[in-house]
């Protein structure tokens, strides 16, 4: 991935066009030791903009973006990430990218040597000529992708006229929903190609290696010293007392709640989609209690504006913050609340409450560890009809390790 970039940063200043690297949530949440080259001294940026791009002179932009693709479409035939992996006597060709690829890979070996492999690293432009020399050599070709059937589309129309028999998901045979799975890519090549493989066995055989052994496996709670688990059991407490009322979640930590036995959240969405949510459902049942839940760097990132609309519309909802001052779920790294940059160089903190200086006295900030403040505080901004916040504030233990 990181040499991905790197090519991708070299091809657009090549081409002047921006270049995307395609993520996905397997790849963010994975690990690797990653060999840096020499760091390079810093450069006078480049003047950017050499005319006014107006509406008079977009026709002649536009041929200029004409054969900039064509560039791209040549580029894209001869990028190194393009690779090509094929058995003796291979029966089923199997075009694939991204994650997709990697499923592919974990194929048992009496499965793969009947397979020949194109694992494509640039899918817009596609390298149509590199597709339609590797189909060439088959009857059958199965396309492995996730979500929309983007790459499929564009081997069809490589394709066309072809004497090849395409596969994928407009055919059924690769799953639209879900993320894609060893087991559903199995049954769709003993589908086509009509055998029997056996199944990969997943017990490890070999012991793990020091570093493996080092590795935090995920638990189906949250640390024992964890503040969210003290602030949630408040707030679960709370809306007992109170009548009841719906709790919409945060991406982050919270999200453990969903394997408590009593889950109290009802949402998870993305990054400060909590309070926009409850406004949603307060404006639609205003009888109810509702209680948004975001975590310290999931406000940073997109909670505020949620926040500005309710307290500016006097949408009475309560935001309880888990303040646990680090972005712990994903690797720990600091955010704007933390006095550290991304770079690790010292910064000036940011603490929540100076950002919601405009709400006076309607937010409030307790001790993460204390359940009964935590949960009279709760009690009292429910009750109080206000849009109302609440920092419950307290260090990740994690920290500490």
């Amino acid at each position: 991935m990181k040499d991905m970039v790197i090519y991708a940063f070299d091809l657009s200043e090549e081409v002047g066009l921006p270049v995307v690297v395609r993520l996905v949530t397997r790849l963010c949440n994975q690990r690797a030791p990653v060999k840096m080259g020499p760091m390079k001294p810093k450069r006078k940026p480049k003047q950017r903009i050499s005319r006014r791009v107006v509406a008079e002179v977009l026709y002649n932009l536009h041929e200029e973006l004409v054969k900039k693709n064509l560039r791209l479409m040549e580029v894209a035939e001869k990028t190194p990430f393009n690779l090509i992996e094929e058995q003796v006597g291979s029966e089923l060709g199997i075009i694939t990218c991204n994650y997709a690829a990697q499923i592919v890979k974990d194929l048992p070996e009496d499965i793969r040597k009947r397979l020949g492999i194109l694992r494509m690293g640039m899918t817009r432009p596609a390298p149509e000529k590199l597709i339609r020399k590797f189909a060439s050599r088959f009857n059958k070709i199965l396309v492995v992708e996730e979500v929309q059937p983007f790459l499929e589309r564009k081997v069809r129309e490589a394709l066309r006229g072809m004497n090849v028999e395409i596969y994928g998901k407009l055919t059924g045979h690769i799953p639209w929903a879900g993320e894609l799975k060893l087991e559903d890519l199995l049954n769709a090549i003993q589908s086509i190609l009509d055998i029997e493989a056996k199944r990969p066995r997943m017990e490890r055989e070999a012991p793990l290696t020091e570093s493996e052994a080092a590795i935090q496996p995920c638990t189906e709670d949250f640390h024992p010293r964890c503040p969210h688990r003290i602030s949630l059991q408040a707030l679960r407490s709370a809306l007992r007392k109170v009548g009841g009322g719906v709790v919409t979640g945060d991406v982050g930590c919270m999200s453990l709640d969903f394997r408590s036995e009593e889950p109290i959240l009802e949402s998870m969405i993305a990054m400060g989609s909590s309070i926009g949510v409850a406004c949603g459902v307060k404006l639609a049942n205003p009888t109810l209690n509702v209680v948004a839940v975001i975590g310290d760097s999931s406000f940073y990132h997109n909670g505020l504006q949620g926040l500005l609309n309710a307290f500016y519309h006097r949408i009475p909802i309560v935001v309880l913050v888990l303040d646990n001052m680090i972005t712990a779920q994903t690797g720990f790294q600091p955010d704007p609340g933390s006095g550290v940059t991304a770079m690790g160089e010292k910064a000036s903190k940011i603490p929540l409450e100076s950002l919601l200086s405009f709400m006076g006295d309607k937010v409030r900030i307790v001790n993460a560890f204390d359940f009964q403040e935590v949960e009279e505080v709760l009690i009292e901004a429910l009750k109080s009809g206000e849009c109302r916040v609440v920092i419950s504030r307290g260090g990740c233990p994690l920290i500490e390790r």
